[in-house]
């Protein structure tokens, strides 16, 4: 989306191709990247339910396993003079970046390891609610189909849309118009899930007494909730996370990292608490 915004800005439309052109020539591979995104997000779920402790230790420790590799290599390279000339002195000099890399590595595993265990007693938590709350799993699916679906039908509107150069506001409109209608789908998915888990915890079997209502039923209330009550609430966090970070989809990328070097630091602390996906 953000690539979408770069594109569409003054200097994308005066380009060779145009925003139009270059969507409907990526057609095809945007369809690929959704179903692969998919089928990647919905395996990594179902493996961080039943081997979240293994794949977490696996990274951890793969990693400077991975660096160590790439110093042994090029070091051992270096040795057979196959070069036979400056290139093996400097291939052993370099070989120590990434040894350094998988010992600072190793370092900040061992001294962060009291937070890494308890970010893993988190996960196992949200294990255990999507355990105890099946619809909650068909909750979140089902926001991810619409916000697909809901992205492929602005594309196709998008793509008929005419925009000369001169109005290429127009098309920085329609594009920021889509940010804040994904941010609204996935304010509504927090908001229900944040129900959801609130009604498990005060009413999980064996802790207390309470309703004895169904999954489904539970979620739907929940949905009904933020759908209702709280839909204007959900616009409003949307927009303000939208407006804060507007500077960030409109500059160009080699712009991004020092705006936001210079500006977030001095952003009241207030502002920057609305816009946390938590506080919704």
């Amino acid at each position: 989306l953000c690539s979408i915004v770069y594109i569409v800005s003054p200097s994308g439309f005066f380009g060779g191709d145009t925003i139009y052109t270059i969507l409907h020539k990526s057609f095809k591979l945007l369809a690929v990247d959704t179903v692969v995104a998919i089928f990647v997000a919905a395996l990594w779920l179902a493996l961080l339910r039943s081997y979240l402790r293994p794949l977490t230790y696996l990274t951890i420790y793969a990693f400077p396993i991975i660096l160590f590799s790439f110093t042994l290599w090029p070091f051992i390279t270096s040795f057979n003079d196959r070069w036979k000339g400056p290139q093996d002195k400097v291939m052993r000099v370099f070989s120590v970046i990434p040894l350094l890399g998988a010992v600072v590595w190793t370092y900040m595993a061992i001294t962060t390891r009291h937070s890494t265990e308890h970010a893993i007693k988190i996960l196992e938590l949200a294990g255990k609610v999507l355990s105890a709350s099946p619809a909650l799993f068909l909750s979140g699916f089902t926001s991810l189909v619409v916000t697909v679906a809901w992205f492929w039908i602005w594309l196709l509107m998008f793509t008929q849309m005419f925009v000369s150069t001169s109005r290429w506001w127009l098309a920085i409109y329609f594009v920021l118009t889509l940010l804040w209608t994904q941010m609204v789908i996935s304010g509504i998915q927090r908001a229900t899930s944040g129900a959801t888990v609130s009604q498990w915890y005060f009413y999980r079997a064996g802790q207390t007494t309470g309703p004895t209502n169904s999954s489904g039923e539970i979620v739907l209330a929940a949905f009904n909730h933020a759908t209702g009550p709280l839909l204007g609430s959900v616009c409003l966090s949307s927009l303000i996370t939208l407006l804060v970070r507007l500077p960030l989809y409109v500059l160009p990328r080699r712009l991004t990292s020092l705006f936001s070097a210079c500006l977030y630091p001095v952003t009241p602390t207030p502002l920057l608490s609305l816009t946390d996906p938590l506080t919704l």
